[in-house]
């Protein structure tokens, strides 16, 4: 008897139950609201229809760079141009702070970076709940939820140039309520592919 050969709609069907229950799967995760008790013993919830991912790829990582890279120059060559016509005393008054700013190089070695995306920036509204059970909305807020794949020496070269970690959970002695708010929201809405770096 001859194995029945799948037709087209059907595999395309089979790959959509299968997408549709990966997707339920995580939203079964997901459900729910995240709350820590803060230092002034309010409650600090993080609503889940308020949350916003973004994922950041190398690739965006590296054209900030490139662009912060080309206003740079852009403003050396207006430097340049100043002095030429003007006494460098002003010049350096109006570009000077600039002129002589750090410029950070990205090392090659991070251009070899293989993960996709290199991190995940969770923006949402906090709700907080005072001590007579007041309810406000507070300002946007974000956190920066790292690859767990990506090789934890990048960080601090990556920070150099993007400040990031100071939005990211610490998870060190002296972590604060907020910190272990950051570990439960990336937990909860950061998905990250297991991923092998690439030689």
């Amino acid at each position: 008897m001859q194995s029945k050969r799948l037709t087209y709609w059907e595999r395309l069907s089979a790959l959509f139950i299968t997408l549709a229950i990966n997707i339920a799967a995580a939203a079964a995760a997901g459900e729910g609201n995240l709350s820590i008790v803060n230092e002034k013993g309010e409650e600090v919830q993080i609503e889940k229809s308020s949350v916003r991912l973004t994922p950041i790829s190398k690739e965006s990582l590296f054209a900030e760079l490139k662009n912060r890279e080309a206003s740079d120059l852009s403003i050396k060559l207006q430097y340049d141009e100043c002095k030429k016509s003007i006494d460098e005393f002003y010049c350096w008054k109006m570009y000077g702070d600039e002129v002589s700013a750090k410029k950070l190089k990205v090392p090659d070695s991070m251009r070899k970076i293989a993960f996709d995306p290199l991190y995940i920036v969770v923006t949402y509204k906090p709700l907080i709940i005072d001590l007579n059970s007041q309810k406000k909305i507070g300002e946007d807020a974000l956190i920066v939820c790292l690859n767990p794949n990506v090789p934890s020496g990048y960080w601090k070269v990556i920070n150099q140039y993007k400040p990031i970690l100071k939005s990211a959970p610490s998870t060190g002695a002296d972590s604060q309520p907020l910190d272990k708010l950051k570990l439960k929201a990336c937990s909860r809405f950061a998905r990250f592919k297991q991923q092998r770096q690439q030689d």
